[in-house]
């Protein structure tokens, strides 16, 4: 129960940290929850899962942001 909530926090951390790079905070904070509930079935360690999700979800943030750039 207490890894669902602190992934519920790392979903709102990454909505807010996306908001305020003017991306779709909805978009990413559904991502980082998803991400994080998939780990449920492939992650065996509980509290590695709450980590790696915004950790993933951070690294694509960055590559989109980098790849989306106009030249």
């Amino acid at each position: 129960m207490l890894e669902i909530i602190l992934l519920i926090f790392a979903s709102v951390g990454v909505y807010r940290m996306a908001e305020n790079d003017e991306q779709s905070g909805p978009l990413w904070g559904l991502l980082t929850f998803g991400v994080g509930f998939a780990g449920f079935f492939f992650v065996p360690l509980p509290f590695l899962r709450v980590i790696l999700a915004p950790v993933i979800v951070f690294i694509l943030m960055i590559l989109y942001r980098v790849y989306t750039l106009p030249d």
